[in-house]
């Protein structure tokens, strides 16, 4: 089956299916089950994730692009690629569900279960934040996706990583409007499958002054090149 995408549609979800559901009739509005939320990202490389609104990008680029995708064959690149994630254990199934309205479910034997790698251990700052996850005495891992490490938890790059981008002229950094966020842009990384795409205010927190000076010249160059992008003169 064939689904349409776009930038804004171009994202999924991976949930751990519970490997049991509560008994008995589900009258009087239903019984609540857990599914734990694992991982996020775009699935579809050749497609970009726009930072604006549909109604903004109408307005500054014009025309939406959209994308037949065949979902057959998004599921054959896929899977063989989730398999490989820590996260993954034997005998237990798993729910990608796609924004472009699509849903696929995967599963691995004991026997066929991927070596497991050691990750370097850390305590997310967001772990005490986050409603049902406050247990900060809990390790988190840094995950290595392609050439970065990001958090399990929360996603965030590695500060040490991300601070090595100061250096690349070809990585453009962009603030979100909250200011509590900040995109990664560069060659190589279409989507967090391949490497690190955020990272979040309090794994930036402690950086010196000079660096946070080179930083907000890179999020200045990084919004003047944005904005050379969509056609826009600098304000």
């Amino acid at each position: 089956m064939n689904y349409s995408v776009d930038g804004w549609s171009n994202f999924c979800r991976v949930f751990e299916i519970p490997k049991e559901y509560p008994g008995g009739y589900c009258f009087g509005g239903g019984k609540p089950v857990n599914f734990q939320m694992l991982d996020w990202f775009s699935p579809v490389p050749s497609i970009h994730q726009p930072t604006v609104t549909k109604d903004a990008w109408r307005k500054l680029v014009g025309e939406i692009q959209e994308k037949e995708v065949s979902l057959d064959e998004l599921q054959e690149q896929l899977i063989p690629w989730l398999l490989k994630k820590p996260y993954v254990k034997p005998d237990r199934e798993y729910l990608v569900l796609f924004d472009f309205g699509a849903a696929i479910k995967f599963s691995i034997p004991e026997a066929e279960a991927p070596d497991r790698q050691e990750f370097e251990k850390h305590t997310c700052p967001y772990r005490k934040h986050t409603p049902g996850q406050q247990d900060i005495s809990e390790a988190d891992e840094w995950l290595v996706v392609g050439n970065d490490r990001v958090c399990r938890f929360c996603g965030s790059m590695h500060i040490d990583d991300f601070k090595a981008l100061f250096e690349d002229k070809g990585a453009r950094l962009e603030l979100n409007t909250r200011r509590d966020k900040i995109y990664i842009h560069r060659k190589g990384v279409g989507n967090a499958g391949e490497g690190a795409i955020k990272i979040k205010i309090l794994h930036w927190q402690g950086l010196s002054e000079e660096d946070l000076e080179i930083l907000n010249a890179k999020l200045l160059h990084g919004r003047q090149a944005l904005m050379a992008d969509l056609g826009m003169s600098k304000r």
